[in-house]
């Protein structure tokens, strides 16, 4: 064992036999000042990182900032969302239509394009 070891060994021993001889109210009265010393530390030990400069303002930023810029970022997106679904039903709606339009302004019968021979006909006939 080095020096230092000993020389805490000591006053551990020294603390634990004063603690052996202090009276209740005294003890209760140590206890409670822990754990307020405890948890006056806790918010600093939560927060620290080892951030210099821009990393460290940046951090302080998005701590300060976090609770207002969440809320309408989260509507936004959530808006973007229900309209992005609803123009999609839209369009699966509006594709169908536009296609039987088509099919029945067509100049050839329905049941040319179930013809076997349609798809060469198509090929030849379109521009290439």
């Amino acid at each position: 064992m080095n020096n230092e070891q000993t020389i805490i060994k000591k006053i551990v021993a020294a603390l634990n036999h004063g603690a052996e001889n202090l009276d209740r109210p005294t003890a209760d009265k140590l206890v409670a000042a822990r754990g307020k010393a405890v948890d006056a530390m806790r918010p600093v030990y939560a927060h620290q990182t080892q951030l210099a400069g821009a990393g460290h303002a940046l951090r302080e930023f998005f701590h300060d900032h976090t609770r207002r810029i969440v809320a309408p970022v989260a509507a936004a997106a959530l808006l973007t969302f229900v309209a992005l679904q609803q123009y999609g039903a839209w369009q699966q709606r509006a594709e169908p239509v536009g296609a039987y339009a088509s099919l029945l302004a067509s100049e050839l019968p329905p049941e040319a394009y179930l013809d076997k021979g349609f798809d060469t006909w198509l090929e030849n006939t379109s521009l290439h």
